[in-house]
């Protein structure tokens, strides 16, 4: 009897052992094999966001063969993370884009940053950075073929003048001294300050890296669950692939949330527009102490001048910013006048028929030429 009774313990634990193992020996193995043959089967398969796609089959592109492949690279570049300045996109050779190891962007697949040399260093965010143009065709690139003067690009997507007045000291550290900075400012202060989430003093990625630090703090997780990451994973896809038809059910009620606040909001307004002029005015006080020209740049989008729009998709255009935009701009560009601060407004540079905007705030090549140009006449000889 008591050898019945063992064995069926026996029996049943190696049962229990078989259907644990199946949930943790299991979606691991099929993981890897799934990964292994997509990756066989799909070599030549480059992810591209929907947003770079739409862009890349605009008016604007279509007799340049290179745009495809130019979106295709800018959604595949990782980004590495820097204190004070937030990030900068990793080392990367392209086609289309190229970044040295210090994660600035180059004007050619060979150009060399030499800042001992340089003769005007360029700060801003992805417009600067040269979102939908390749290396050559950047407003930093077109500038020094026009002015045959060594000029740098220093942007970075999603940067706010905060981060390039931090970038602008890392870079003073080193001894290094241009003749000219340029700051390209606006759109990035309201896209990421503006939002609930975030405050006036907020970089772009301030709540998502805040949630990713949160969650690995408050992570009590014993090695054993590890093991069942795997299962959740796949449990978590098939989640999503059923959930989708739920989510398009309620495009209709999101349509009306908003991510954002500065339209009922005028303090945090006043304090993005104090936070602006304060960084612009820290910036050139730097600059004058070393007998350096700076000016900063308000850059266009498409809420202000008469540009043609009428090519974009609406999902590039950025409906709900409007309101945003119109509660900082106007308030913005008062008050610098107000205090006399000089600065150059390139609010109206696109106001004739000609194609510009790929989006909201960025343009195609042609956009990057006519600001360069401007630039040119203005402040070089």
């Amino acid at each position: 009897m008591k050898k019945k009774i063992f064995k069926i313990i026996f029996i049943n634990f190696v049962l229990i052992f078989f259907f644990l193992s199946s949930f943790i020996i299991f979606p691991s193995v099929g993981l890897d094999i799934y990964r292994y043959i997509k990756k066989v089967n799909l070599p030549s398969k480059i992810y591209i966001s929907r947003e770079n796609k739409l862009r890349s089959e605009l008016l604007n592109y279509k007799n340049l063969e290179w745009s495809k492949k130019h979106f295709q690279e800018l959604s595949n570049i990782d980004f590495e993370y820097y204190d004070y300045i937030g990030w900068r996109r990793n080392t990367y050779i392209g086609q289309t884009i190229n970044i040295d190891k210090n994660g600035y962007r180059k004007n050619s697949n060979k150009y060399v940053l030499d800042f001992e040399n340089s003769n005007t260093w360029i700060f801003g965010g992805s417009v600067v950075w040269g979102t939908g143009s390749k290396d050559s065709q950047t407003i930093p690139a077109i500038l020094e073929q026009k002015t045959n003067k060594k000029i740098l690009n220093l942007g970075e997507s999603g940067y706010t003048s905060h981060q390039s007045l931090n970038l602008l000291n890392k870079l003073f550290v080193k001894g290094y001294s241009p003749k000219k900075i340029f700051f390209f400012d606006g759109p990035n202060e309201i896209i990421h300050k503006c939002r609930i989430e975030h405050n006036y003093f907020s970089s772009g990625r301030e709540e998502l890296i805040r949630t990713r630090l949160k969650k690995k703090l408050n992570e009590k997780k014993l090695e054993t669950q590890s093991l069942l990451d795997p299962t959740m994973k796949i449990i978590e896809k098939i989640k999503k692939k059923f959930l989708k038809n739920e989510k398009r059910n309620q495009t209709n009620l999101t349509k009306t949330k908003t991510f954002f606040d500065c339209d009922k909001n005028p303090k945090k307004v006043e304090n993005i527009i104090n936070a602006i002029i304060l960084d612009w005015k820290t910036a050139k006080l730097i600059a004058d102490t070393r007998e350096i020209e700076f000016t900063p740049v308000l850059q266009p989008v498409i809420f202000y001048g008469n540009p043609s729009i009428e090519h974009l998709n609406k999902s590039l255009i950025g409906d709900n910013l409007k309101n945003q935009f119109d509660s900082v701009y106007p308030k913005l560009i008062e008050k610098l006048n107000s205090i006399n601060f000089e600065y150059l407004n390139l609010i109206n540079i696109f106001d004739d028929e000609e194609i510009y905007y790929i989006d909201f705030m960025h343009f195609s090549p042609n956009g990057n030429k006519k600001i360069a140009n401007l630039i040119s006449e203005l402040y070089f000889e």
